[in-house]
């Protein structure tokens, strides 16, 4: 134990003279630092009637933590003075003197360590709050945590242009809360148990400030801004007219899938039968190019021979004079000019080599011998002898060299075809591929998956596909461009097409026409609310069955990083 009882008066007047104490003793024991202190002053007012008094009754030390110094944990002890109060209509007949710079009654810490104990509590759990308050030599337990986020004050901003207000699901289906958001800080004000309008009235009559309010087309919210706030715009969320003029495509959609389905079969099978007819073509141009191969070098010189009699004959040659240019037998003419020019014998096959082809080029990169390919391709589907492989490998790659003791070690996988058996995408995913005509191209590559073109095919083959895509690139246009005059043209030509459900999602605009425009006409957004929904449920879902609503409302409201 190391004592000092005179402390060091430069380091007391950094950190203690703004309290009004004077400390006139000093203890370290082992990690912690004791200070033994008392107020200044020889009178004090009572807490009830604020009436001076100069008469101590008795004393006490009061014990307060306070933040620690050098990791190690500091106490004050703080001598209290009881007074006598002088007032004799004053209910109290004795109080012990304050120090409000110090510590609030009956707290076990300064104001300073509690305060700083709030900024991380309230990030976090209480249970994780105790333990790094031990570690941080302040030790509370994690009911007081609870006490300590429970005891800070809500934020009151009374400079509000502009709130977004959404409702949140306390238990979803059941029951409903209501969030307030400043639509400029992106932070939450408050939190509202229910969403009935009469709390919301409530709530917006006591700021009538605000000059912008964002929500979503709930008509519930609409009333309740109307009447607490009148003189206020009102401007729907851009995200819900997407998303509702969405589905109102999809549930277009689901009344002619089984219809689309059929239509994308027949395309289906029109894309298949085309590459089909590819894939025999090749191989017609395959067998033509294998048979001019496999002609001899003295088959060719024949057939120009027989090219070049006829040709003699047909100039007015005799069979004399075409015997002794051509240097041919007589016999030979007259038999070839009666006769004509015999075609060439070729075997044929008709096994398609190209189906295996990617196996086969990955064969030969590895320099395996052709005996040994026909082995491991007659293990995936190959039916064929042999020679006949042997004979049109040597024909396709003549130029071939291989390792003869090399042998192919690894099977090789089969390569079946791909089934789509509904030749169309789901509903859900057709109706995203049709609003979204950038979706299912790779970014890196560019390419288009399978079902990309299908639905672009249907759309090119479908005017309703067509008409839908063009309803929603125009509506997205018209809420980015800031024209809010084309939205009337818009709800017109939508409603010529004659799609109930369209025309029910153009009359909720008409409805709410007023806040729609100021959509298109303000920046203000209703997705910070929609963000800080998400924030909340996370809060919920972490304190889930052992918190309430205020504490709730405080780790929302008052929470820094999420």
């Amino acid at each position: 134990m190391i004592l000092s009882n005179s402390p060091n008066p430069n380091l007391v007047a950094l950190l203690y003279a703004d309290w009004k104490i004077r400390i006139y003793h000093l203890e370290i024991q082992n990690s912690t630092i004791r200070l033994f202190a008392r107020i200044t002053g020889k009178r004090s007012k009572c807490p009830n009637c604020l009436k001076s008094s100069r008469s101590v009754r008795s004393c006490y030390f009061r014990t307060l933590a306070d933040l620690p110094m050098a990791t190690n944990a500091v106490l004050i002890s703080l001598w209290i003075r009881r007074f006598a109060c002088t007032n004799p209509n004053c209910e109290k007949r004795i109080f012990s003197e304050r120090c409000s710079e110090l510590t609030s009654p009956y707290s076990r810490r300064t104001e300073r360590a509690s305060l700083y104990l709030k900024q991380f509590i309230i990030e976090i759990s209480s249970n994780k709050g105790a333990y790094f308050s031990k570690l941080m030599n302040i030790p509370i337990s994690n009911n007081t945590c609870l006490r300590l986020v429970k005891s800070m004050a809500m934020p009151v901003d009374d400079n509000l242009l502009c709130i977004g207000i959404d409702d949140w699901a306390k238990r979803k289906g059941m029951n409903y809360g209501s969030i307030i958001v400043n639509a400029e800080t992106g932070r939450p004000i408050d939190l509202l148990n229910i969403r009935d309008s009469g709390d919301v009235v409530k709530w917006l009559s006591g700021h009538q400030e605000i000059k912008y309010v964002t929500r979503d087309r709930a008509t519930s919210y609409a009333s309740a801004i109307t009447k607490a706030l009148p003189q206020a715009k009102q401007i729907a969320d851009r995200f819900h007219l997407v998303k509702n003029l969405g589905d109102a495509i999809q549930e277009e959609i689901k009344l002619e899938y089984s219809h689309l389905k059929e239509v994308a079969k027949n395309i289906y099978e029109a894309i298949e039968l085309k590459k089909s007819r590819k894939v025999i073509l090749e191989a017609r141009n395959d067998v033509q190019d294998n048979v001019k191969m496999e002609m001899s070098s003295v088959m060719i010189q024949k057939r120009e021979k027989l090219f070049q009699i006829t040709k003699m004959k047909k100039d007015g040659h005799n069979i004399s004079d075409i015997a002794r240019r051509t240097q041919t037998d007589r016999a030979t003419i007259v038999k070839y000019l009666e006769h004509g020019i015999p075609s060439t014998r070729t075997r044929s096959t008709r096994v398609n080599y190209n189906r295996y082809i990617a196996e086969i080029n990955h064969m030969v990169s590895l320099e395996i011998n052709p005996t040994a390919m026909f082995k491991s391709l007659k293990n995936i589907g190959l039916k064929c002898c042999e020679r006949s492989f042997t004979r049109w490998f040597n024909i396709k790659f003549h130029d071939y060299q291989h390792k003869w003791n090399r042998a192919c070690h690894e099977p090789l996988k089969i390569t079946k075809p791909q089934i789509w058996i509904n030749y169309i995408p789901p509903l859900r995913k057709l109706s995203i591929f049709l609003t979204n005509p950038e979706y299912g191209v790779a970014k890196d590559t560019g390419e288009c998956s399978k079902e990309k073109e299908i639905v672009d095919v249907l759309v090119n083959e479908i005017p309703l596909l067509s008409s839908l895509r063009n309803l929603y690139i125009n509506f997205r246009n018209i809420l980015k461009g800031g024209c809010h005059e084309k939205l009337d043209i818009w709800i017109k030509n939508a409603q010529s097409i004659g799609l109930k459900k369209i025309d029910r999602f153009c009359n909720g605009l008409k409805k709410d026409i007023v806040a729609v425009k100021n959509a298109i006409t303000y920046n203000w957004t209703n997705g910070l609310v929609e963000g800080n929904v998400n924030r909340l449920k996370n809060k919920k879902r972490e304190m889930y069955g052992r918190c309430g609503f205020q504490l709730l409302r405080r780790k929302v409201c008052l929470s820094v990083t999420g």
